[in-house]
């Protein structure tokens, strides 16, 4: 019973994380406006790195092929992009970075590893006030 547990936990790790993530994204408001104008502005909002909306893209990338009996590794990353409004002039924009990654064992045709990757963040400091061009700074 113990190796059946350890082969799900990583399916059920992704489905917790998955399903935190969309209920802490909760529903935009501002997405079921009327009218292009709200359209337009959501729009611009989504494709602007230091807006006030908060995202949670992921990305899975697959490699094929591994070992001699041509396993497949899977690494799937968590990316949210968190706002954080500081004061009235400042917003600190947090951007953390979590793989998942499934790695084959090499030497056999069915165990699998499962992990966290290498995390990271990244966090902007930005004017809250933005004009054609913003520049923001921080580590990583």
């Amino acid at each position: 019973m113990l190796r059946h547990a350890t082969r799900t936990w990583p399916v059920r790790v992704l489905v917790l994380c998955v399903t935190v993530l969309v209920a802490v994204s909760g529903n935009d408001q501002r997405a079921g406006a009327a009218g292009q104008d709200a359209d337009t502005r959501l729009a611009q909002e989504v494709e602007n790195p230091i807006s006030e909306l908060l995202r949670v893209p992921v990305q899975n990338n697959a490699n094929f092929g591994i070992g001699p009996y041509n396993r497949t590794s899977n690494e799937f990353k968590i990316q949210p992009v968190i706002p954080v409004k500081l004061n009235s002039d400042w917003n600190l924009i947090a951007r953390p970075l979590l793989p998942i990654i499934k790695q084959p064992t090499v030497s056999t045709t069915s165990e699998n590893t499962w992990g966290l990757g290498a995390s990271q963040l990244s966090a902007f400091l930005s004017p809250a006030h933005t004009g054609p061009v913003t520049l923001a700074a921080g580590p990583i």
